[in-house]
């Protein structure tokens, strides 16, 4: 359905306005989630903590999880991986997110397919970047597309690991240095900034 939604919106040259539609959803879904995380019994206030709440996502979800930390600050954490900041489809695009203008001053992890030098390739990520005053890293997982983010085991388990570090050096407060820089622990990723 999502598809022939964007296949019709292409046609008609609506794309940025249906991707700024769905972009509005999944930010006001996230924030009823945490909304109806506040409103839970208080016997739950053990695993529960709602100081630390993090946000990820891939293409889209990453989107959606920069701009929703943009318009709520209960989201103290977040991760984009490989996920465009802008309303635009196209290069050097000028339909740029609120978020991508302003940027975040909260940690946020950036993660990007292979053949995309992030600040010259992709320009709602340079803005996004150098408007954040936040705790941020961004990095590029080798030999990657698109969708390898949501694909092959190798591409997921060290996902995984930069994302359970980045939630658990910026929430819970155990880093592992992971991802303070090159390490033989990520062979298949590269620092970019």
């Amino acid at each position: 359905m999502l598809f022939e939604k964007f296949a019709r919106a292409e046609h008609e040259g609506t794309v940025p306005a249906l991707l700024e539609k769905v972009l509005r959803t999944r930010v006001a879904d996230a924030r009823f989630v945490v909304d109806r995380l506040g409103a839970l019994p208080d016997r739950l206030s053990d695993v529960l903590d709602l100081r630390r709440v993090g946000m990820a996502g891939q293409s889209g979800g990453g989107f959606a999880a920069a701009q929703s930390m943009y318009e709520d600050r209960r989201i103290h954490v977040g991760i984009d991986l490989d996920g465009i900041l802008e309303f635009n489809q196209e290069p050097n695009g000028t339909n740029l997110s609120p978020v991508a203008r302003h940027g975040l001053d909260r940690p946020f992890l950036l993660m990007g397919r292979e053949g995309s030098d992030h600040a010259t390739t992709e320009p709602s990520w340079a803005e996004f970047w150098s408007h954040g005053t936040g705790w941020r890293r961004d990095l590029t997982l080798r030999g990657s597309r698109h969708q390898t983010y949501t694909d092959p085991a190798r591409a997921v388990a060290t996902i995984r690991a930069c994302v359970t570090s980045c939630f658990d050096r910026r929430l819970r407060g155990r880093d592992d240095h992971l991802l303070d820089g090159p390490s033989p622990r990520l062979p298949d990723v590269s620092f970019v900034r």
